[in-house]
């Protein structure tokens, strides 16, 4: 038999006729009703119908018609790899999980608000299972989806209320196996807080990057040229107003026939976070690369092009491409997008520049033509260039991109060196022959000696970055005054004690004439980029611009150096009269050249204290006030600093070698360089400082950086100063130091007295840090940043060898034992917490000598004797997170390195035998201050369970046996179940963490199996050490756990979860049945009736086996009392239940059982219609039977308990009046005297915080009165007000009360006599036939209408709330179709019943004035309780 799969595309339900024509037609099987949506699995298919079943559901097979389904492939025919076949598999389960509980929510709910979200994850997830299954896709990308998968998922689960998955960073659901319960805990915490960020963000919005790439890919060309064009393209911030990016430059060649699949790529690399929200423009330039032609045709025609040495870069085109949206949000993208350029050559560029710079908008071009067009494809990667070529080799291998660098200091290159000066050739004005027009600028690098600096100007172009002794600028054709516009990359020396500057000429480019050569320059400018290491200022710069006759220039010709080189220079000289010259050149007064400098070297600096410090050897008068102003830095000095971090660090130490008064300044700059390396904006020079420390070379540096530690140190009880803090802070990088200069001197050096010396001056820390600790004086801060900073010692100092660890764990009891009074609590337990974190603790002769007292130490916290109330929630919660960290890092379940020395049993049990029950008595504690809530209870809890779970039989049972005598057993064993219950009655888990639940349920039953052995084991049978109190404790502990919802759900989780629930019911059942039995019947009679209702719990759990494990214990308690009765007949109490129970079985037996059936039968209706049922009438109708009992059998707790549900069903569906006629039901109950209220409506908090009847019925009667008047009922509010007057007038006397209960009834009685209301009308609604449940069929309700509701829409009305049953339109006796199959409403609107409304216009409501249909005779009292939704109110008899 081949089996096919369909998916079912309408609703499909089999009604009577069809099912009588499949028996008469003997058919197979029964019909199998669908939904739209459903997934079947078909056997056999005849004549239009089918035989099948659903997938995934245990229902029986069953007919259906095929044209309600479409049949599908179940299988690719592609098989993905085993990274794919996972996720494809998870898609599988959760749209189908998903699609379950859509549809379970849309039968109870008609609107699901994140419907449509939820959908649109189902068509993401299905597109990401179509891609995997045909193939191809690469396992980066694989990666990537499995992350961008889970998120949708994990949103997805929370909007359907679905289980919570904990995954790694990759996306990976845990093993439940692999992890602790402790870490459970985290990862539920982290994946729940995951999704509440995701929920925050937008679909587009995703985690920030911390370095991203854009790579650009030219994929077409086209241009009408018959010459060759250079395309630059560069990045430019519309802000900042300058360049971020170098120069991307590629030839287009006339001579090839297509300039298609180009393929061309530029990789601009190295982008911030601070990138992010940049606004950039992408200016793209075109300059066809041609000789200059003449202005006349006649000479055009016959023009010789000349060599292409000759030709020069013509400005031609130009866009501007605005990438603020890429920039907006950099996120991975396996796909590029493409982006079409059209260039404007009809534009003036300057003009759309200024508009550009001073409007700050991107200007919009008129494009006149688009035969000039570029198509490019950003991507963008988020790896900085290192990451990206390890991550993605692939993408420099064959036809690797143009690697495009930022133009300015960029984090992630800094390890790299870098020594550019970037000059932005902005405009000129060059005033002189009218010939001087088509300017060229060069630009040549000069030595002080006259000598050009070859290959420093770089152009990064396509496959290669070229260098060139000068570069030459666009030339604008008859114009002088160019606007260029362009930014230029000069490579500096190394050698930076040479001095340079930056010549410009300026040249006329003519046409070619093949006799005259070309002339030499017009003009020139120059400026100082670096003199005596001393680099240019950033910035604009206004040169000067030399006249010189071009037959007469020399290259080698420097005398124009002297010269003033700026206007600003000029102006400071204040020398008018004789203009600055040369024999060769001339100052053109006019003229000027206006250029911008930046310089982003890791080798040079502009900054002079820097610069002092750098080059101490040389006379450097201000080196001191420099170094004061280094150890204090703020502002871009900082950036500085760490700029030049490694510099820097080698001069202050090979300054420390020779100067030995500046011992203290430069340990400050030392101290102020290791602060700003741990600050989070310059995270990326802690690679930097690593890399130094791995080849650190001073070998006297540790002497050295111990005595000014301690120096400071020792005098920080003296002088409290912010040098001492900050040494403090930083003392980890510093004792980093220290041991790395201690094994360069050990490398260098054999001498035993370094070592002794370094041992000294170690001693000497450690003590002053002793003595720093202990010190008692007011307002010592500087010991709580000491203690904060002290364990980053602990792994520096282990590695110098100078410290066996043991004596170290000596040196931290010493500080623990000498703290100060100024040390708070919160910095005494992070130093615990960074202890536990330390090397120390993998070694257990260490943990021997720090874990008792860092205990002592969390016990000192969690006592709340010892701590201040407002602060102790606070403290406990750190003191559970510490021993937490406690149990993770010595018994954690994942594999520890094999220096690694687990704890050993006896830590175990010390560390529970300490901390348990502080633990829970803290937690006690907030809860009784009313300062918990569910995050503190799940973290106390979580830490209690690990506990637990990590408890042995022979280890409990030890714990017992330890306890000093039967009264303090008995405590504790009191204690863990009250515990347990408070556990699984109010958890602290969300109901979304299954896998958290399942853990908590596993370790809860273990621990009730320990709890059963001690009680059995102490407090066994015998008459002298049996507590009847424990056993019942454990018994409704036991009911509790065997009843609680999480093992009663019937929600599909996984299969071996599902089956280790049943097993845990199963298990708990058979141990409350075996602890019955092992009480005596005596004993057993100390317990009946009190068990009878727990036990009946149990029984009625939906599963057979426990059930089994439980009916026995019915039946004894039968028998015990049966015999119990027999035995002993002197008993009065016995013979009390011999003749209760005579007199009940011979004369009203059979009114118990009625009684009892009926209840029953009530309560499952009540229950039925709460669970299955979306119409609110059902649910206020079966209350109303249920209140009617409890009133006519007076089971007055009950009865309350019903009449506050009733109140709150017709609260959250806005019926004021309703809800004030049920709390009038309590009121009316209760006395003005001031009677203590019952403990039980205390205990349930039924009693509104009220502690007497009087103080309840007044709260009662004065909500009532509040909700008549919201209701437009005033007339009762004002009924209710009046009986209250004189309660406050004679009996209570207060007048402030009374005068505002009169404010309140003249209020009510202007609105009667100036509001309108609008009224509504009754009818009398029948239900008939099989179809409703029933409590329906053959039952008849007076409703009332909405206001000012039609005839018609009431009925429509009625149809959507009961599902759309048939209308009958008669007033004719229906009552024959009560055995129909089907559902009929019968409505009925007479002139009696509309005497209802009038009555309840003019008489205030009350419907029993009215005269009614023999059909509501009597009903008429019980009606005004029972109002419910929109005004509907209902009589419940037929």
């Amino acid at each position: 038999m081949k089996v096919r799969f369909a998916i079912a595309f309408a609703n499909f339900t089999a009604n009577e006729d069809l099912a009588e024509e499949a028996r008469a037609k003997k058919a197979p099987c029964c019909f199998l009703n669908l939904i739209a949506g459903d997934r079947l699995r078909v056997y056999v298919e005849k004549e239009g119908w089918a035989i099948g079943s659903h997938i995934g559901s245990k229902t029986e097979a069953g007919l259906f018609p095929l044209n309600a389904v479409n049949f599908v492939n179940r299988h690719s025919q592609t098989d993905p790899t085993a990274e794919g076949a996972s996720i494809v598999e998870e898609i599988n389960q959760v749209t189908q999980t998903w699609w379950r509980k859509i549809k379970e929510i849309y039968i109870k709910h008609s609107e699901m608000h994140y419907f449509s979200e939820v959908l649109e994850f189902i068509d993401y997830t299905l597109s990401v299972r179509q891609k995997i299954l045909s193939g191809g896709v690469p396992a980066e990308e694989l990666n990537a989806l499995r992350v961008q998968l889970a998120k949708k998922i994990d949103r997805g689960n929370m909007l359907l209320s679905l289980n919570v998955t904990i995954r790694d960073e990759h996306g990976l659901p845990f093993d439940p196996d692999s992890i602790s319960f402790l870490q459970t805990y985290a990862e539920h915490q982290n994946a729940q807080k995951r999704v509440a960020s995701d929920c925050i963000k937008t679909d587009t919005q995703e985690k920030s990057v911390k370095a991203f790439c854009l790579l650009l890919r030219v994929q077409c060309v086209e241009i009408q040229m018959k010459y060759n064009c250079e395309v630059s393209m560069v990045l430019y911030d519309m802000e900042a107003k300058r360049f971020v990016s170098d120069t991307f430059t590629f030839i287009w060649k006339s001579s090839e026939p297509s300039s298609r699949d180009l393929n061309i790529r530029g990789l601009f690399g190295n982008f911030m976070q601070a990138d992010i929200g940049r606004r950039l423009l992408l200016i793209t330039r075109v300059a066809h690369i041609s000789p200059v032609e003449h202005t006349s045709s006649t000479l055009k025609r016959n023009q010789e092009p000349g060599p292409p040495n000759l030709y020069c870069r013509q400005f031609f085109a130009f866009d501007f491409f605005d990438m603020t949206a890429i920039f907006s949000n950099p996120q991975q993208s396996h796909d590029a997008k493409d982006r079409v350029i059209f260039l404007n050559r009809d534009q003036s560029f300057d003009q759309a520049i200024k508009s550009m710079q001073s409007s700050g908008k991107v200007p919009k071009f008129n494009t006149s033509s688009d035969d000039i067009r570029i198509l490019i494809s950003t991507q963008i990667f988020t790896n900085s260039l290192s990451e990206l070529r390890l991550k993605r080799p692939y993408l420099f291998t064959r036809n690797p991109p143009a690697i495009v660098f930022r133009c300015d200091y960029a984090g992630p290159a800094s390890v790299d060196v870098r020594n550019e000066l970037y000059v932005t050739l902005l405009q000129g004005e060059l005033s002189g022959k009218s010939s001087d027009r088509n300017i060229e600028a060069r630009l040549h690098l000069v030595e002080g000696n006259g000598r050009v600096v070859p290959d420093c100007f770089e152009t990064v172009s396509a496959g290669s970055v070229k260098l060139s002794s000068d570069y030459r600028s666009f030339v604008y054709i008859h114009d002088d005054k160019p606007l260029w516009f362009e930014n230029v990359k000069i490579c500096l020396p190394e050698d930076t004690s040479r001095d340079l500057h930056l010549r410009i000429t300026f040249h006329t480019k003519k046409p070619y004439d093949k006799g005259k050569p070309e002339k030499g320059p017009f003009a020139l400018a120059h400026i100082r980029l670096m003199c005596k290491s001393v680099l240019v200022p950033d910035g604009e710069h206004e040169l000067l611009v030399y006249k010189v006759e071009s037959s007469h220039y020399d290259e080698s010709n420097i005398s124009y150096l002297p010269l003033p080189q700026t206007r600003r220079v000029l102006r400071d000289l204040g020398n008018t009269t004789n203009k600055p010259h040369s024999s060769v050149f001339s100052l053109s007064e006019k003229s000027f050249v206006l250029i911008n400098t930046l310089t982003c070297s890791t080798l040079l600096t502009q900054n002079e204290h820097i610069l002092n410090v750098l080059g101490w050897r040389e006379p450097r008068p201000n080196l001191n006030q420099s170094l004061q102003v280094l150890g204090a830095p703020f502002g871009d000095l900082q950036d500085e600093m760490v700029r030049f971090l490694c510099p820097l660090l080698d001069a202050l130490f090979e300054l420390w070698d020779e100067r030995e008064q500046l011992e203290l300044p430069v340990f400050d700059v030392i101290i102020a360089l290791l602060k700003l390396t741990d600050e989070q904006r310059y995270s990326y020079s802690s690679e930097m400082l690593k890399k130094y420390m791995d080849r650190f070379p001073y070998c006297n540096a540790a002497m050295k950086l111990m005595r000014c530690l301690n120096h400071y140190i020792a005098s920080a009880s003296i002088s409290n100063n912010e040098k001492t803090r900050n040494s403090l802070k930083v003392m980890g990088r510093v004792f980093i130091t220290v041991v790395q200069s201690k094994k360069s001197g050990d490398n260098f050096s054999d001498d035993p007295a370094y070592a002794t010396s370094f041992r000294s001056h170690l001693d000497s820390i450690l003590d002053s840090l002793v003595s720093l600790m202990g010190e008692t004086r007011e307002r010592m801060t500087v010991q709580n940043t000491a203690l904060k900073h002290l364990s980053a010692i602990v792994d520096p100092i282990c590695a110098s060898g100078a410290y066996e660890p043991t004596d170290l764990c000596k040196f931290f009891i010493r500080v623990i034992n000498g703290f100060g009074k100024n040390i708070v609590a919160r910095e005494r337990l992070g130093l615990v917490s960074q202890l536990i974190d330390t090397n120390l603790f993998e070694l257990h002769s260490c943990r021997l000598i720090l874990l008792p007292r860092c205990i002592d130490l969390i016990l000192a916290q969690l006592d709340p004797d010892q701590n201040e109330d407002r602060e102790f929630a606070e403290r406990a919660v750190e003191c559970a997170t510490i021993i937490s960290c406690l149990l993770e890092r010595l018994f954690s379940t994942t594999n520890m390195p094999p220096q690694y020395q687990c704890g050993t049993d006896e830590e175990l049990n010390f560390i529970i035998s300490s901390t348990y029950r502080p633990l829970v008595q803290a937690m006690v504690y907030i809860g009784q201050q009313n300062v918990s809530n569910d995050e503190i209870r799940g973290r106390f809890f979580s830490l209690i369970l690990a506990l637990l779970n990590k408890m042995s039989a022979q280890l409990f049972g030890n714990y017992i046996e330890n306890r000093s005598s039967d009264i303090d057993k008995m405590d504790f064993i009191l204690e863990m179940l009250q515990m347990i219950r408070d556990l699984l009655c109010k958890c602290p888990f969300p109901a979304t963490w299954h896998q958290m639940i399942m853990l908590q349920n596993k370790t809860v039953h273990k621990a009730l199996r320990f709890l059963m052995n001690a009680i059995q084991g102490y407090f066994s049978n015998e008459r002298d050490r049996f507590y009847s109190d424990l056993w019942q404790e454990y018994m409704l502990t036991a009911v509790c756990f065997v009843t609680q919802p999480s093992l009663q759900s019937n929600d599909e989780w996984l299969c071996d979860d599902a089956e280790s629930r049943v097993q845990l019911r199963k298990a708990a059942a058979r141990d409350l049945r075996s602890m019955w039995f092992r009480l005596t019947p005596v004993q057993k009679m100390a317990y009946i009736p009190r068990l009878v209702g727990a036990f009946l719990k149990v029984a009625l759990v939906e599963d057979d086996e426990t059930r089994e494990a439980t009916i026995p214990i019915f039946f004894d308690m039968m028998q015990c009392e049966f015999h119990s009765c027999v035995e002993d007949r002197k008993n009065f109490k016995k013979r009390v239940f011999f003749w209760s129970d005579k007199e009940l079985w011979d004369g009203g037996g059979r009114e118990l059982i009625d009684r009892v059936d009926r209840l029953l039968g009530h309560l499952f209706e009540y229950r039925l219609v709460r669970e299955t049922s979306d119409c609110m009438e059902n649910g206020m109708s079966r209350t109303v039977q249920l209140l009617r009992y409890y009133e006519k059998y007076h089971h007055h707790d009950l009865y309350i308990t019903y009449v506050y549900k009733l109140y709150d069903l017709h609260i959250v569906y806005n019926n004021q009046i309703e809800a004030a006629k049920t709390l009038m039901l309590y009121a009316n109950t209760l006395s003005w005297d001031d009677i203590e209220l019952d403990e039980s409506l205390i205990s349930r908090r039924l009693n509104r915080q009220c502690a007497f009847e009087r103080q309840l019925k007044d709260n009662l009667l004065c909500e009532a009165a509040d909700l008549f008047a919201e209701g437009e009922m005033w007339e009762d509010a004002i009924r209710i007000l009046k009986e209250l007057l004189p309660v406050y007038e004679k009996t209570y006397v207060d007048y402030d009360k009374l005068a505002s209960l009169m404010i309140r009834i003249a209020e009510l009685y202007r609105k009667i006599d100036r509001e309108n209301r609008a009224f509504f009308y009754y009818y009398l609604v029948a239900f008939y036939g099989k179809g409703f449940p029933s409590y329906l069929n053959g039952i008849s309700f007076v409703f009332r209408s909405d206001k000012l509701e039609r005839h018609a829409d009431f009925m429509q009305r009625m149809q959507q709330i009961y599902g759309g049953p048939e209308a009958i339109m008669s007033m004719d006796d229906c009552s024959h179709l009560k055995d129909s199959p089907g559902r009929y409403m019968q409505v009925t609107y007479s002139k009696d019943l509309w005497r209802v409304s009038v009555v309840g216009w003019y008489g205030h409501g009350h419907v029993s004035k009215s005269t009614r249909p023999s059909a509501l005779a009597g009903e008429a009292e019980s009606l005004k309780p029972y109002l419910s939704i929109k005004g509907t109110a209902k009589t419940l008899k037929p």
